[in-house]
């Protein structure tokens, strides 16, 4: 089959991980560029989202994170997705009700895309509103994103020991000590910023916000670790059934269901009639 509107989604759809990836560290790269060579910052170490608190950077903040939380949400829903089919697949293959292991599995996987798309939410909120600008709203976002991507890449990891085979394993530690780094950079973060109680502009970070902002990044660079775990153990090789418009069934139409990647379909014989 060439390659049709059918090809391109299964490839879009497989490397939605690194998509998300570079659209996010490219548009945080060069806002960070532009920061420090405007000299918009006294330091070289500032927030993420420091970086679009001033007019030259702002704009392509906002609309970098605006695409990377469209990849973002597409990875967790497709991630959704394949852990969903591997509890059905499990059921299936034990033949027998569904088991309180596979309950807590079902329970886990949605609740992990529930809070995956309040997390996109949340990302998106930073992205939008400056610290500038609403020092609540992005605050309340920035805390949102961190605590939801924790939570989040937690059930994950659960759902990765509890259901991959053993070929995966090995992603399975990867994520795991992407997760561990995450938690703490997410705790040095907080706890260096709740222990600064002197005034300071966002411009001139105390040395404490210093570390902390790179805490942050810390956080962002194993989440794209974590996530880039996706295509290497799992999108790669995904198979995604899409359709195809075959017309040359007895000259009508009929839509038919395109092969994975290892095999091409082949449609059923038509059956002729008998008279």
């Amino acid at each position: 089959v060439a390659m049709g509107p059918g090809r391109i989604l299964m490839w879009l759809l497989r490397v939605s991980p690194i998509a998300f990836v570079l659209v996010a560290l490219i548009t945080f790269g060069t806002t960070y560029a532009v920061t420090i060579l405007n000299d918009d910052s006294e330091q070289d170490v500032v927030f993420i989202s420091e970086t679009g608190d001033y007019n030259e950077e702002r704009l392509v903040f906002t609309y970098g994170v605006s695409h990377a939380a469209f990849w973002m949400f597409l990875v967790y829903v497709i991630q959704f997705l394949r852990f969903q089919g591997l509890i059905n697949q499990e059921l299936s293959t034990k033949l027998h009700a569904f088991t309180r292991g596979e309950a807590k599995h079902t329970v886990g996987n949605t609740i992990s895309l529930i809070i995956g798309v309040l997390t996109v939410v949340a990302f998106l909120g930073v992205g939008a509103v400056p610290y500038v600008e609403s020092h609540t709203i992005h605050m309340i976002s920035a805390f949102s994103l961190f605590i939801g991507t924790i939570l989040y890449t937690g059930i994950v990891l659960w759902l990765s020991f509890a259901l991959e085979g053993e070929a995966k394993q090995r992603w399975c530690y990867t994520r795991l000590a992407c997760w561990l780094l995450q938690l703490v950079s997410m705790i040095g973060l907080i706890v260096l910023t709740l222990v600064t109680d002197e005034e300071f502009e966002p411009h001139d970070l105390p040395p404490t916000l210093q570390a902390a902002a790179l805490c942050e990044w810390v956080f962002a660079l194993c989440l794209a670790g974590f996530v880039l775990t996706y295509y290497f153990a799992d999108f790669r090789a995904m198979a995604v059934e899409v359709f195809v418009l075959e017309r040359d069934l007895e000259h009508s139409s009929a839509l038919l269901p395109l092969a994975s990647r290892d095999t091409d379909y082949q449609p059923p014989p038509v059956p002729r009639s008998v008279h």
